[in-house]
């Protein structure tokens, strides 16, 4: 699919011009496995979970103690998100991955991390931002 590269003739294009370039491999291989995935979950059916049914706007917000124990962890992670925003090639993605391993260890219980601590969010999401605002 695509032109030729010997002929520059067009092959398996059907008039569309977005196919001239072709398909690539990665794009093809998610969407096909991504599609399955979907049907597969399609067809399944799960009770709802009511103890989260009904949550209001309010439960949304963050209380004034995971504030409190979220602010040192934003701070760790807007300097750790400069830092990474320096090296050149460096993502969010790998701003977030790096700022989260600290803050693992200077953690007073990292065994709770992975289970949605505040601290472990906050930390990777503010590097994350700062990498994206910079």
């Amino acid at each position: 699919m695509g032109t030729d590269v010997e002929t520059g003739s067009e092959r398996f294009t059907f008039g569309i011009p977005n196919l001239l370039d072709g398909i690539e491999l990665v794009g093809l291989a998610l969407g096909l496995f991504g599609i399955a995935e979907f049907m597969k979950s399609v067809n399944q059916c799960s009770e709802v979970n009511t103890r989260y049914s009904n949550v209001g706007l309010r439960d949304l917000r963050p209380s004034r103690d995971e504030l409190r124990r979220s602010i040192p962890a934003m701070l760790r992670g807007t300097i750790i998100g400069s830092l990474c925003s320096l090296i050149p090639g460096t993502g969010p993605t790998i701003a977030s991955f790096i700022s989260y391993a600290p803050e693992k260890k200077v953690s007073k219980t990292p065994e709770k991390f992975g289970t949605g601590m505040i601290e472990g969010v906050a930390c990777p999401e503010a590097s994350n931002a700062f990498v994206r605002a910079g």
